[in-house]
C-alpha cells in the first residue's frame, strides 16, 4: 500500500554512513533524486536504532519531519538488499526493497 500511487516505482539515490560498535549501528541517511523527489522531500535523516547480527542489518531512520522508515535486510561482503517502510505519524506512506553496496 502506498498512500500517494504516483510514488510507486519511485527510486531514490539513499547514501547510508553507517558506524558499527559491535553489534549496535549509527549514522546518518542522505536521499537524492533517482527517477523522482525524495519521500516528503526528506533529504536527510539519522539512523535512531540499528543493529547488525551476523549479516542481518536493521535499521530505524527518522526524518526531521518526525517520519520514520524501517530497512531489514541481509548483507554480504560489499552489498546487501533488503525491504522497508516507512511511517508518518500511525499512517503506513510506503514500502518497498531496497540494495545497497559499499562505496569505495
Amino acid at each position: 500500500m502506498v498512500t500517494d500511487q504516483t510514488r510507486c516505482s519511485a527510486v531514490q539515490n539513499i547514501t547510508l554512513t553507517l558506524v558499527q560498535d559491535g553489534s549496535k549501528v549509527s549514522g546518518a541517511y542522505t536521499c537524492a533524486y533517482g527517477n523522482q523527489n525524495c519521500r516528503g522531500m526528506q533529504e536527510a535523516g539519522t539512523i535512531s536504532e540499528g543493529t547488525l547480527k551476523g549479516n542481518q542489518l536493521e535499521l530505524v531512520i527518522m526524518t526531521p519531519d518526525r517520519s520514520t522508515c524501517r530497512f531489514s535486510g541481509l548483507l554480504k561482503h560489499e552489498s546487501g538488499k533488503g525491504s522497508y517502510y516507512c511511517k508518518g505519524g500511525s499512517q503506513l506512506d510506503e514500502r518497498g526493497s531496497w540494495r545497497i553496496h559499499r562505496k569505495e
